[in-house]
C-alpha cells in the first residue's frame, strides 16, 4: 500500500509514529520493544521499536487528530494506492485506513530513539569553555501536554481558561487558542498529567446539528464547578463538552402583539391552547422534566421596560395554567388593551361562532366594538349559566368571563390528551423567568430573527439532572443548551365535526349522493340527506378528505372544524339523578365561513 513507512505527525518529541504495511514487518518485530531489525532503512542506532495493531476506535481517535486540517489529510490521501479511495472526502479516508489498521494490513510503528542528548535534529551548537576544545552539549529530552477543548457538535471552545499540570509537577494556565488548544511544552517526564477546564463565552448551538463527538474525555456542560480531565503527554487530547438538552414545545401560537401582556390569539389558527395542553401532557407523562416558562420582548424601548414587559407576559402565561382567575384579571387591568380584548372576540366569533366580531382590531372602543362585547357577555350568560351585567363595557366582571373561556377551551384540549387538570411541577420556585430582549435572533429557536417572533413565551421542559438554576441568568442557559422541539400534540385537535353541502358544477344539490369521508385514523361511509348535507360528528384524525365519486375534498383545517363547539355547552339530559355538580357536555355547532381581516397594531415595544 505505501511506498515507503508514512511518518504520521503526532506524539513526543524523541519518538516517532509510522504506519506501515504489516506484510513489510517481520514476524519478529511483533514484540513489546526490541532493537530495531535491519528491516527499517536508514533508522538511527540504538534505536527501539515497538509494533502495534490498533483498535478501530484507538486509529480513528489517532489520525482524526493528526489529520485534522484539510491539508495535512491530503497528504495522507496522497499515499493511498487506490483512486476509488482518493476520490472520496477526508472523513472517509481516514475512516478506511482506521478500518485496515483494525483489521491487520496496516501496523503502527513506534520508534524511539533514546540515546543521549536526542532530539530528533542532533545536537545542540558545541560551547566554548576558557581555551579547551569545543564541547557538545547535548539537549535535554523533552515532551508536551496538549489538550483541545470543543463542544459536543465539534465547535471549538476558545477562550476557556485551561489549567495544565504535567507529570513532573510543572504547571501553566490560560486561554485556549481559536482552535480551542492549550498545551504546556519543555515537560521532561512522559505519563499522564491533568487539565482543569473553565469555559468561557459558548457559541450557541444551531438547530438541525444533531451530531455527537466521540472523544475519550466527555464531560456534561457545567455552569460553575471546572471540568478535570486526566490526559496523556505527546498527542493531543480532546475534551469533549456535552451541552444539556432541553425540550421546547412549538410556540408558534405563543406570540404576543406589541406592546402586549396578554397571551390571546393573534390569529384564527394561533390560539396559545394547544401549546399549553401539549406541555402539560408531556409534564404528565415524564416525571424527571420541569416546566420553566420565559418571557421575551423584541429590541425596542428600553432594557427595564423590555425586562418588565418579558416577565409579565411570563406572568400571563402561568395565570392560564394554573387556572389563577384573579392574577389574570388583575394583569389585564394593569397591563391589558383594548386591542387585546377585541382580538379575543375576534377569535371568539371566527372560531366558535359566537356573535361578538369587533369589526376591526385598532384599541378604539366604539358603538361596534360595545356591541360586540355585549354579545359577548349575553353569550356568556347563555353557555355559562352565568348572570354578568350586559352592558358593552370591559370590567373586571367581563375579564373573569374572558379567562373563563380560555380556560374551559384548555380543559376541553386537556381532557382529549386525558391528562389531570394539575398543576405543572416547575424548575425553580416561581417557575418563570424574564429574558427581556437578551435573546435575540437565536438560530435554534424559529422565526426569532424577526421582531415578531421575539415577542413569544417560551415553555422549556428541563431534566433534574441538568445542572443550572435560576441565579445564572437565563440568557446564559440558551446560550449553551440544545434544544429539542416538541410538536403540538395532534389529540389536542380532539375530536371534529365535519358539514358540508354537496352541488355539482351547476349548482344543483346532490341529494342522497354516496360519500367516504378519511382522515389518518378512521374512514366512515354514507350518503348526503335531502338537501345534499353532508353531517359526520365526532371524527379522530388530523387531516381529513371526503371522497364523493370523482371529487375530493381535501380540509386541512382541523383545530377550526373542532372548535366550533367548545364553548357551546347544554346541561346533561335528566337521568333522575339531582347532582348540581354534574358536568357539562359538548354540542357541536355547524361550521361558520372562514372570513380574514386584517389586524392593526401600533408601534412600540416596551415603552
Amino acid at each position: 500500500m505505501f511506498s515507503m513507512p508514512h511518518e504520521i505527525a503526532i506524539g513526543s518529541r524523541g519518538r516517532r509514529i509510522y504506519l506501515v504495511s504489516s506484510y513489510e514487518v517481520p514476524r519478529e518485530a511483533f514484540s513489546s520493544i526490541a532493537e530495531l531489525d535491519p528491516w527499517w532503512p536508514g533508522a538511527p542506532r540504538g534505536a527501539r521499536v515497538r509494533v502495534r495493531r490498533l483498535s478501530y476506535r484507538e486509529a480513528l481517535s489517532l489520525l482524526s487528530v493528526a489529520y485534522e486540517d484539510s491539508a495535512s489529510a491530503r497528504d495522507l490521501r496522497g499515499l493511498v494506492d487506490d483512486p476509488f479511495l482518493s476520490s472520496r472526502d477526508n472523513g472517509w479516508v481516514i475512516d478506511q485506513i482506521a478500518n485496515r489498521l483494525d483489521h491487520g494490513s496496516l501496523v503502527l510503528v513506534e520508534l524511539v530513539e533514546s540515546g543521549p542528548g536526542w532530539t530528533g535534529t542532533g545536537v545542540s551548537p558545541p560551547r566554548r569553555k576558557d581555551d579547551e576544545a569545543l564541547i557538545p552539549v547535548p539537549k535535554a529530552w523533552s515532551t508536551v501536554l496538549r489538550v483541545k477543548v470543543i463542544l459536543d457538535d465539534g465547535t471549538p471552545l476558545p477562550g476557556a481558561v485551561v489549567a495544565l499540570t504535567a507529570p513532573d509537577g510543572r504547571a501553566s494556565e490560560g486561554p485556549a487558542t481559536q482552535r480551542g488548544e492549550a498545551e504546556l511544552a519543555e515537560v521532561t517526564a512522559e505519563g499522564v498529567g491533568r487539565a482543569v477546564v473553565r469555559p468561557a463565552q459558548v457559541p450557541r448551538w444551531r438547530a438541525g446539528n444533531d451530531e455527537m463527538v466521540s472523544s475519550e474525555h466527555i464531560f456534561d456542560f457545567s455552569f460553575d464547578a471546572p471540568i478535570a480531565a486526566q490526559v496523556a503527554t505527546g498527542a493531543t487530547r480532546t475534551i469533549v463538552l456535552r451541552r444539556p438538552m432541553i425540550e421546547r414545545v412549538d410556540g408558534e401560537g405563543l406570540g404576543f402583539a406589541l406592546d402586549s401582556a396578554l397571551l390571546v390569539p393573534l390569529d384564527d389558527d394561533l390560539t396559545p391552547t394547544p401549546a399549553l395542553a401539549t406541555v402539560l401532557a408531556r409534564l404528565h407523562r415524564a416525571a424527571t422534566l420541569r416546566l420553566q416558562l420565559v418571557g421575551h420582548a423584541s429590541a425596542d424601548g428600553s432594557a427595564k421596560s423590555n425586562d418588565e414587559l418579558a416577565r409579565r407576559r411570563a406572568e400571563c402565561v402561568r395565570h392560564l395554567l394554573l387556572g389563577e382567575r384573579d392574577a389574570w384579571v388583575d394583569l389585564a387591568t394593569d397591563h391589558g388593551s383594548p386591542a387585546d380584548m377585541q382580538r379575543l372576540l375576534r377569535y371568539l366569533a371566527r372560531v366558535h361562532d359566537w356573535p361578538t366580531e369587533p369589526g376591526r382590531v385598532d384599541g378604539d372602543m366604539d358603538a361596534d366594538v360595545e356591541a360586540a362585547v355585549s354579545a359577548f357577555q349575553s353569550t356568556y350568560n347563555r353557555v355559562f349559566d352565568a348572570d354578568i351585567l350586559v352592558d358593552g363595557v370591559i370590567g373586571r366582571e367581563t375579564l373573569g368571563a374572558l379567562f373563563d373561556v380560555q380556560r374551559h377551551e384548555l380543559e376541553h384540549q386537556l381532557a382529549a390528551l386525558d391528562v389531570p387538570d394539575e398543576a405543572p411541577r416547575c424548575f425553580t420556585p416561581t417557575g418563570l423567568s424574564s429574558a427581556g430582549a437578551r435573546v435575540l435572533a437565536h438560530p435554534g429557536i424559529p422565526r426569532s430573527q424577526a421582531a415578531a417572533g421575539q415577542r413569544r413565551v417560551d415553555l422549556l421542559l428541563i431534566d433534574d439532572i441538568v445542572a443550572w438554576r435560576e441565579h445564572h441568568g437565563i440568557d446564559r442557559l440558551y446560550d449553551v443548551a440544545r434544544f429539542r422541539p416538541v410538536p403540538i400534540s395532534p389529540l389536542t385537535m380532539g375530536r371534529s365535526d365535519l358539514i358540508v353541502q354537496l352541488v355539482d358544477h351547476y349548482g344543483r344539490i346532490l341529494a342522497g349522493e354516496p360519500y367516504r369521508v378519511i382522515t389518518d385514523e378512521e374512514e366512515r361511509e354514507g350518503t348526503s340527506d335531502n338537501e345534499g348535507i353532508v353531517t359526520e360528528r365526532g371524527l379522530y384524525g388530523k387531516f381529513v378528505r371526503l371522497v364523493c365519486g370523482q371529487a375530493v375534498l381535501v380540509v386541512d383545517e382541523p383545530y377550526h372544524l373542532t372548535a366550533k363547539g367548545r364553548h357551546e355547552r347544554v346541561p346533561p339530559q335528566d337521568d333522575g339523578d339531582d347532582d348540581d355538580d354534574a358536568p357539562w357536555r359538548d354540542a357541536p355547532l355547524p361550521a361558520a365561513d372562514d372570513d380574514d381581516d386584517g389586524d392593526g397594531a401600533a408601534d412600540g415595544e416596551g415603552d
